[in-house]
């Protein structure tokens, strides 16, 4: 009966479907196809080990893997691996890199993932249901299907970020202001997902203004939606995210949030896609970072960026001699390590003098400088105006 049911809805959807047994041991897929093209074993794992009958995962090159267990627990099956946007080379070649792909399969291997359609999650997800339907004779619901990735969107949207939709309950839903949508279409930009996480849990609904339903509403949300995702795709792209994908991905969320039926879940969405897009971004500009050294040092500062930084303490850190730490970022990237200190400093000022009315000494003090007088003469520096000019001008734009 599983056998068959897959069969089918492979032949009908042409998303690759796995079925094991309890002990991982691979019985049956569809299409038929070497070893190096099945979900990786930390996957499967994930699916074994979950509580849920109904489970998916994303994985960091942004595919999805969905995952029924029988009724009686003693198989399961995998879908996957799917993507909402066509397959780039730029990803293909990633995914060669994570999977251990040698030269003589990299090209079988792209043949297979091309061939996979684009869905996007609200389709997915209605695919395994779908799927469930057919093995198990139960009738679910997309509620029914659990998040077991370790994806910060998806964790963050499904549990602590989104406290405030219960609010639906009461009538009233908020629209963000023009302030609040600078400072997160500024995290999307710089693909800051820590400060992006941070934005959300502190976010004070209070500051909304509160619009009361109507038959209209639901589609006043939904328009308010189309206009801050294309706004996060404009700033995606800022960012270094290919335009193509970016607009691309932007319409697949707003073809998404017309099917919507509720505007609690069109505000759900809105989170996630200011996620995905982020989240894109940041992998965007890691793919164009020098090393892993230097990565480990910029992630360094980026982490204790509001402690007092220097070169001797970062090579501690790291366990580098003093020296050559310093002698090889100069190399590699062409700039002094305590300059590019004293610039990411700079630039976190900035964030706080746009987005914050702390005072400008509090902020220097934060931010370990040795004195309020130390931080406007590096800040002018780097920027040729002072803290203060920068702060007005953010407040005119």
């Amino acid at each position: 009966m599983i056998d068959t049911s897959c069969q089918y809805w492979y032949h009908s959807l042409h998303i690759p479907v796995y079925i094991y047994d309890k002990n991982k041991t691979l019985l049956r897929c569809f299409p038929r196809q070497e070893k190096y093209l099945h979900p990786h074993s930390d996957y499967i794992d994930n699916f074994l080990n979950s509580d849920f009958n109904l489970s998916f995962i994303e994985t960091k090159s942004f595919t999805y893997y969905g995952c029924i267990k029988s009724e009686n627990k003693e198989h399961i099956v995998i879908l996957g691996p799917v993507n909402p946007l066509p397959y780039t080379t730029e990803l293909l070649s990633k995914l060669h890199e994570r999977c251990n792909i040698s030269p003589g399969n990299s090209e079988n291997f792209d043949r297979f993932y091309c061939l996979i359609p684009a869905y996007d999650m609200d389709t997915f997800l209605a695919t395994i249901l779908l799927l469930n339907l057919l093995i198990n004779q139960t009738e679910l619901t997309k509620s029914d299907i659990h998040n077991i990735s370790n994806a910060i969107s998806y964790i963050s949207l499904d549990s602590t970020l989104y406290k405030a939709v219960d609010l639906q309950s009461q009538e009233a839903e908020f629209k963000y202001n023009y302030e609040i949508e600078k400072e997160l279409y500024y995290y999307v930009e710089t693909g800051n997902i820590k400060k992006l996480q941070q934005f959300y849990d502190s976010l004070s609904y209070e500051k909304y203004q509160v619009s009361q339903t109507s038959n209209s509403y639901l589609r006043q949300r939904k328009n308010e939606f189309i206009i801050a995702v294309t706004s996060i795709s404009r700033s995606a792209i800022k960012g270094g995210l290919l335009a193509s994908n970016s607009y691309r991905l932007a319409e697949l969320y707003i073809k998404q949030a017309e099917k919507l039926t509720d505007s609690a879940s069109v505000d759900k969405l809105i989170i996630q896609a200011s996620y995905d897009f982020t989240r894109r971004t940041a992998a965007s500009m890691k793919s164009t970072e020098i090393n892993t050294f230097i990565h480990q040092i910029q992630n360094y500062v980026s982490e204790n960026i509001y402690q007092k930084l220097s070169v001797q303490n970062i090579a501690e850190a790291m366990n580098f001699n003093r020296s050559y730490l310093s002698h090889r970022f100069k190399i590699e990237c062409g700039t002094d390590l305590n300059q590019y200190i004293f610039k990411s400093k700079i630039e976190e000022s900035k964030n706080l003098l746009a987005f914050t009315e702390k005072p400008l000494s509090e902020i220097s003090s934060l931010l370990g400088f040795s004195s309020q007088s130390h931080f406007q003469t590096k800040f002018k520096k780097f920027n040729n105006m002072t803290p203060q000019t920068y702060r007005n001008q953010c407040k005119r734009r």
